[in-house]
């Protein structure tokens, strides 16, 4: 018996099996030979936010992620798509090559729905690496794409917290910058960025020609990203203020002088006029049968602006009194109440430093506050403000450290 089943058709007989082995085949042909939609890459963005220095450049050492657009070149719709991407080149390594796009109509773009992550090796040395693409599912599509690769070196992402001034030895010891004087500053500097800093020295300059700088340099140790360290205390810059230096705000910029370390940052600083207060007088009184304990201030005002002082007033706020080691985010936890924060000091002659002034109601600061148990050394500090009638000429911070007595 003839097992194959045949199919008559006009004159011819063809057996069943011929004819299903010819549609399957048919079939796989159309499948592996789709139509190659016309597309190309428009655009891609970087981001280096995560793997990189956050320049939106491509660097070696990087791992980056990739959003890619593309456009649809030709004349029909393009169904939503899997693509994938791949490089043949050396040091580059795809960590996900996969992304989903939506359908794409003629003339049209389309932002890939997910980004790519590539990998920059340190030894990569080219400028651009090619980089090809594929459709995988959905539409049949091919093309390539070049990806720049910066070689220029990488600038650490860096900020300038503080310049803390010392101005013990070669001015008035206010921690701020006035004229006449010779301080050291020593800068803190935080990393921003996500690599690693190593190592470096830096320059500090600013375009006052009435700064002089003595000693410009200093250096900084390894800092790792988000880490704040401070210039070697052994090695502060030094900067002279000319005598006839006038008040106001400037830029300090701070430049690496390491090879293959480079970075910038600026901060403003500031010269202030010659007007300081001094302490004369701290102490606490304590309270007795249940009376607040009182905290007393007396200052002296002196004044080396280079012209008289009328009707200066000077105030310190309740809330800029604090014991140290109780100041964190502006809340304290002992609150101190003002019975006396403004002191007439009158009239200050140039090159004098005054008492208040014999007509003041108040002669010193006085604040209300429970220490409790406090006792023994302790410091405080305290913030105030000096004003020539109703204009403002200075502001200083102090502290003092006392002998708390028992209640």
């Amino acid at each position: 018996m003839n097992k194959n089943v045949w199919w008559k058709g006009g004159l011819t007989q063809i057996p069943l099996s011929y004819l299903l082995s010819i549609f399957i085949i048919s079939v796989l042909l159309s499948a592996c030979t789709g139509k190659l939609r016309k597309i190309e890459v428009v655009d891609i963005s970087i981001d280096d936010s995560k793997g990189g220095n956050n320049d939106g450049k491509v660097n070696p050492s990087e791992e980056i992620e990739l959003s890619v657009q593309l456009k649809n070149t030709g004349e029909e719709e393009i169904p939503a798509s899997e693509v994938t991407i791949f490089t043949s080149q050396p040091g580059i390594e795809i960590i996900e090559g996969t992304a989903q796009f939506p359908s794409i109509k003629p003339a049209e773009n389309a932002l890939s729905e997910n980004t790519f992550s590539v990998s920059i090796g340190e030894a990569v040395q080219v400028t651009n690496a090619a980089f090809y693409f594929e459709g995988i599912s959905g539409a049949v599509m091919k093309g390539t794409f070049p990806l720049e690769i910066s070689q220029e070196p990488q600038e650490f992402s860096v900020e300038i917290i503080r310049i803390i001034i010392d101005d013990s030895l070669g001015g008035n010891n206010n921690k701020k910058l006035n004229p006449g004087e010779t301080v050291n500053l020593q800068i803190q500097l935080k990393n921003i960025g996500v690599d690693t800093i190593p190592p470096s020295g830096a320059m500090l300059s600013t375009s006052r020609s009435d700064i002089h700088t003595i000693n410009a340099f200093t250096s900084f140790s390894e800092i790792l990203p988000g880490q704040t360290v401070s210039s070697a205390p052994s090695a502060p810059i030094v900067v002279a203020i000319d005598d006839t230096a006038k008040a106001g705000i400037f830029i300090w910029k701070l430049e690496s002088i390491t090879a293959g370390v480079p970075y910038t940052a600026e901060v403003a600083g500031q010269i202030y006029e010659q007007i300081y207060a001094c302490l004369d007088t701290c102490a606490v009184i304590r309270g007795v049968l249940n009376a607040p304990d009182i905290l007393l201030i007396r200052l002296a005002i002196c004044n080396d602006s280079g012209d008289n002082l009328s009707s200066v007033l000077v105030t310190i706020a309740e809330e800029d009194v604090w014991i140290c080691g109780d100041q964190s985010d502006d809340t304290r936890n002992i609150p101190f109440d003002a019975v006396a924060n403004t002191v007439e000091y009158g009239l200050i002659l140039d090159t004098q430093c005054a008492l208040p002034h014999e007509n003041s109601p108040a002669k010193e600061f006085r604040y209300t506050v429970s220490l409790g148990s406090i006792t023994g050394f302790h410091c405080f500090y305290f913030y105030g403000e000096i004003f020539e009638g109703s204009t403002f000429r200075n502001d200083f911070e102090l502290g003092c450290t006392i002998i708390v007595p028992a209640p």
